[in-house]
Formats: C-alpha cells, structure tokens, sequence
C-alpha cells in the first residue's frame, strides 16, 4: 500500500505541525552546540518574515534555487559559517510551508508510506547517537539533515495535488538559479579562474557549488524542452550552456557524473523531441563543454583522468570505499552509529579529517547496520513506485506528465550523486526531489482515479 490514508484533516494538520514543530527542537539543540542559539535566532528572523511575505519564494530557494543564492547575501554579511547556512534554509522552507498550507483553506495534506520512512529513518539517525563514537558530530550530522532536508521535505507537502504551484515553484526555481549563475559569471570575469585550482566563491564549498550549476543545467534542458515558446527556449538553452562553463571551472566530478546519469535518463526515457533533435541537442552541450574544458578551464579534465599525484581526492575515495568494505562483517545489524565513520579510519585518514565514505548505501551500512540500510531502501522504493505507476496512465495531460517526468529525473540526479559525493544530511537535493515526486504522482493519482 502507497498511501496511508487519516481521515480526520484536523489531525492531518496537528500531525504536519508536530513533525515540523519536533524538527524544530532538534534544530535548537543541535544550535547550542555549534553556536549561540540567540545570535542564529538574529540571523533567521529575516527569513521567518520573508518566508511568511512569499512564501513560493521561500521555497523556490530552499528546494530548487541551490545554496548559493543564500550564500551570496551570507557572504556580504561576513557570515562564513556553513551551518548557519543550513539554519537559514530549513526556517526558510518550514515558515514557507506553513504559510502556503494555511492560506489555501482547501489544501488536503495525504500522507504516503515513504513519508512514514522518511520519519523512520529520523529515528534511526537520532537513536545512533547513543551508541556513536563521536556524538557531538553526529548530533551536528543529524541537526543538518533536518534543517537541510527534513524541513524543506514536509514544507512541500501542501503542494501535493497542486500542479498549478508546482509548475510556479519551477519557473520561479529556474530564475533564482539563472541570478546565482549571472553573478557567478561576473565574478570569473573580474577575478578570473586558474586552470589549476578549482573555482568557487561567496565562500561556497566547491562541491555544494558545483551542484548548483548541475541542477541548473539540468533543469534548463528539460525546460527547453518541453517549452512551445521559442524565445524561452532559446533562453533555457543559453542558460544550459553558461552553468555548463561554471560546472567545468569548479572541476567537481559528483555532480557532473550525476548530471550525465540524468540527461542519459531525460533522453532516453522522458524527453518529448523526436530523435534528431535530441542528437543535435546532446551534441551541442558536448561540443560546448569539451572546449570549455579543454581549451579555458583544464582541470576538471585532470580530475577525471587522474588518480595520483595531483588527484588526491579520487585517491581519498578509494582509500575510504577499501577501509568501508573491510568493516562489512563487523555490527551489521545495527551499525557502529552515527558520525562513526572516522573511527574506522587509520591515522592517516583521522588526519585528514575525513568522516563519511562518499557512497551513500556503505554509509548507511556502516553507520545504522541493515537496519538503516533496509529503511532507506524502503523509502526509495516507495518514492519510485509512486512516481512511475501515474506513467502507465493514458489519462494524463501533458502538463502533468511534464511535471512528474522533471520531479523523478531530478530525483535520480540527486540519487546519482550520492552514490560518489557527499554524507545523507549534505546530499539534501535527494530529499527534496523524493518530495517532488510525491507531491506531482499525488496530482497525478488523484486526477486519473477520479474519472
């Protein structure tokens, strides 16, 4: 069964508010350990009254305008610390979802099973501080994973069954994302880039950066095309084409092998153009990216081909994913806990101050056992069938197909990513995406049962 049905919307509300209202707690504490949690309240307050002003804006941030669109104003600020960041989105997201659901008096909240997973494997992080080597890290990994993913995640959940506010969020995702890539532009053409370094600023760490610009491009192509107005198109593709240049100067691999995955995957399966346009398509962002990467910004070309000497980072993986599966047989029910990676590390990784293995499913294992790996896998799964059973309907409308065709190829771009890059509480855009899917099938469902 995909959907747990609750009757009552009364208690569908006090339910909404409480999983937000308990992730909020969690949030504070995790706050008093990493800074004071009065000058956070300071800097959150903006967002609380700017969320509550527009709330479609609020969301548009927290779930498709990336991290760099904050980043910029934190950075005029003089606000360098990373968390804070995390703070500003999930408050963002969470006052944006109340407000939203509040406004709309005939907004039904449904509740599905990978809702109900997603809460599970909440619990699951949270009970493995108990038994973590390292519990101050771990309740700082957990407190992330709430403000950058579990919030963002249920403030969407009003939008479910809303195609109309769907599609806004994506027009208006798709213009924040355009601001952070025009202003990333102008700074590589007044400071410029080092062929040998990788690019980033607004004291953005290279690889959230670097998805930004992946998620940009991605997006920018399924516009274009399911996009009828010409101009737009023509608009979406130039767009598609500046955040390819930006990908290559910040030379990240993760988001570019997740990138190629998912426009494999929109072209194969989910594009709407005949098939010599989606030839001259790929052909063209391929010409374009080989000379930018070639010819302006090399060492993304370094990156990928090398694994020694300069490369450390692919060194760094190999060495992580050889010690991970090392420790396979060791506690594999319930794992060594939360943030207990490191301990698992020589000195030399200790040193380095490495802490997750950069896969997603040996994580999972490692740090929560099959239990948590069992949890995640269940989730996925739901969020999967729930988003391709609309598709086998002849009853949709173009509209709707477009929108849940978007919602699962940015879910398997950010499931793409993980599989190489990042920890479950920095790989947010895997959350939001799940989201995505359940509030576009959920229309979708509703629409084809119906008739």
């Amino acid at each position: 069964m995909t959907s747990l049905a609750i009757k009552d919307d009364f208690l569908k509300r006090v339910l909404f508010l409480l999983i937000l209202l308990w992730g909020l707690f969690i949030t504070y504490a995790t706050t008093l350990y990493e800074l004071k949690g009065f000058l956070v309240s300071l800097l959150i307050i903006p967002f609380v009254f700017a969320s509550m002003m527009a709330p479609f804006v609020s969301l548009a941030i927290t779930t498709l305008g990336g991290t760099t669109f904050v980043r910029l104003f934190m950075a005029m600020a003089g606000i360098e610390t990373a968390y804070v960041l995390y703070v500003a989105l999930g408050i963002f997201a969470l006052f944006g979802g109340i407000v939203l659901y509040f406004k709309n008096k005939q907004a039904r909240i449904e509740l599905y099973s990978a809702d109900f997973f997603f809460i599970l494997l909440l619990m699951i992080f949270s009970l493995g501080l108990f038994y973590s080597t390292d519990p101050e890290r771990g309740l700082l990994k957990v407190g992330t994973f709430v403000v950058g993913g579990f919030f963002p995640y249920f403030a969407l959940l009003p939008l479910r069954g809303e195609i109309k506010s769907l599609k806004k969020l994506m027009w208006l995702g798709i213009a924040i994302l355009a601001i952070t890539s025009i202003a990333t532009t102008g700074a590589i053409i007044v400071n410029g880039v080092s062929s040998w370094q990788r690019f980033t600023f607004a004291n953005a760490g290279p690889i959230s950066f670097s998805r930004n610009f992946a998620l940009t491009t991605l997006l920018s192509i399924m516009l274009f095309d399911y996009f009828k107005n010409k101009n737009m198109r023509i608009a979406m593709l130039l767009l598609a084409l500046l955040s390819i240049a930006i990908l290559v100067a910040v030379a990240t691999r993760g988001p570019v092998i997740a990138l190629a995955g998912a426009l494999i995957i929109h072209f194969l399966f989910f594009s709407e153009m005949s098939l010599p346009k989606r030839v001259f398509t790929v052909a063209i962002m391929g010409a374009f990216g080989a000379f930018v990467a070639f010819r302006l910004f090399d060492f993304l070309i370094v990156r990928m081909s090398a694994i020694q000497g300069a490369e450390f980072s692919a060194v760094g993986r190999v060495y992580l994913w050889k010690i991970a599966f090392s420790k396979l047989s060791e506690t594999p029910l319930w794992g060594f806990g939360t943030s207990s990676f490191q301990s698992l590390l020589t000195s030399f990784g200790k040193g380095a101050d490495l802490h997750y293995p950069h896969n997603i499913w040996l994580e999972y294992y490692l740090e929560w056992g099959i239990i948590g790996l069992g949890a995640l896998l269940l989730f996925l799964f739901s969020v999967v069938k729930r988003g391709f059973k609309p598709l086998l309907s002849e009853e949709m409308t173009s509209d709707q197909r477009a929108t849940l065709k978007i919602s699962l190829t940015l879910f398997f771009f950010a499931l793409a990513n993980c599989q190489v890059s990042g920890d479950f509480s920095s790989n947010r855009e895997l959350w939001i995406f799940s989201s995505f899917v359940l509030a576009s099938s959920s229309y979708h469902r509703k629409s084809c049962t119906s008739q």
